[in-house]
């Protein structure tokens, strides 16, 4: 199971995504994730044990399921 470290070091190898363009989502979602294709990354950030990936009118919060302090 992940601890808080690997979320900074996924974040940070997630960053050359930064500007790029979606072609393709994926994934276990209750909301329509087909709406961020096309889009473009603005930035990518970490905040606690959440993983973020912005768009310019959206952000993508992604939780690795890392419960604990």
């Amino acid at each position: 199971m992940p601890e808080g470290p690997s979320i900074v070091l996924l974040r940070e190898a997630a960053a050359r995504f930064k500007g790029k363009t979606v072609r393709g989502v994926s994934g276990n979602s209750t909301l329509d994730l087909a709406c961020l294709e096309g889009r473009r990354v603005r930035a990518v950030r970490s905040w606690g044990k959440h993983f973020l990936l912005e768009f310019s009118h959206v952000s993508l919060r992604i939780h690795l399921m890392m419960f604990g302090s």
